[in-house]
């Protein structure tokens, strides 16, 4: 993003964040209410079905370093687009590139003290959505969401920075552009917007994270969540329709990776497309495979280029 964009991409956040915009007050000016036609009002719902791919998913990828998240996306409709955030992070999709059907888009040189990242995702992923270019992927992946937040929070807090406080309009001052509270509001809705309008494209939606293991100081108790914030902890998993675990189990032939589809011990996960019982415990690492499973056609989108 060129210093000109980047700087009004600043200004909106602070202007959001002062309230030098228009406020919505939640009162609507009431307009009147046309008569019920039944038959037009369930048509407009059963086209907006119509309009959509009801085998279309949003996935959570969870697991701690090293157990096969970034491979797994491998497995999923293809061609893929893959936004990535962690260092390196594309070492094992080096086939799938070379053959063209995996495309990715590198965010990796972020600074804490001169963020960057951000700005260059965000202008990338919101020209995409305009474009509709996600319509040409069969799945679209963010990867992963830890570092994702660590380039957010980075933005976001040199951004609001800058905010004038006090009467005499003196700048706030940032020690090694750490974020403070009032930032936490704006990361919360970014994150959101970004995740809904991925969700609600022409195409599978995929995020990595990964997670970290705590002990309650209060009652002992050990629990296992996405590596976040607090308050996104049991927000964003909600945001998605399949919530997996990538863990690492002993075998006869030694260890091996396999993905964790519901609740059990410490780690948390679920399916709508697993729903009855379809998917057992623990299932090989293969999307495609939990598709056909799940009774969904499978099929990799034409590729266009």
């Amino acid at each position: 993003m060129n210093e000109v964009k980047k700087q009004q991409k600043i200004s909106d956040i602070q202007e959001s964040v002062t309230g030098n915009v228009g406020i919505v007050t939640g009162r609507r000016v009431k307009k009147p209410i046309p008569k019920l036609e039944i038959k037009t009002a369930i048509s407009e719902i059963d086209n907006m079905y119509a309009q959509n791919d009801m085998s279309r998913f949003s996935m959570l990828v969870s697991g701690y370093p090293k157990t096969g998240k970034t491979r797994l996306l491998l497995t999923c409709p293809r061609p893929i687009l893959i936004y990535s955030f962690d260092p390196k992070g594309t070492l094992i999709l080096r086939e799938a590139i070379k053959e063209g059907w995996c495309k990715v888009m590198t965010y990796w040189g972020e600074h804490s003290q001169e963020p960057s990242e951000y700005f260059r995702f965000e202008e990338d992923f919101e020209r995409h959505i305009e474009q509709g270019f996600f319509n040409y992927f069969g799945t679209v992946c963010i990867d992963s969401f830890t570092f994702f937040m660590e380039a957010l929070t980075n933005q976001t807090a040199e951004a609001l920075g800058d905010v004038k406080m006090g009467e005499k309009g003196t700048k706030q001052k940032r020690i090694l552009n750490l974020p403070h509270i009032g930032d936490y509001r704006v990361i919360y809705n970014t994150t959101r917007d970004v995740i809904k309008l991925a969700s609600n494209e022409d195409c599978n939606f995929v995020m990595t994270s990964h997670l970290e293991t705590y002990e309650n100081e209060l009652t002992k108790e050990v629990s296992t969540d996405i590596l976040t914030y607090k308050k996104l902890k049991g927000l964003i998993p909600a945001m998605f329709t399949e919530n997996y675990i990538m863990t690492t189990k002993d075998t006869a032939d030694g260890p091996k990776h396999w993905l964790q589809t519901k609740t059990y011990g410490r780690f948390k996960a679920g399916s709508q497309l697993g729903n009855n019982d379809v998917f057992d415990l623990y299932e090989p690492p293969d999307i495609k495979a939990l598709m056909k499973k799940a009774g969904l056609e499978v099929k990799d989108k034409a590729i266009k280029w």
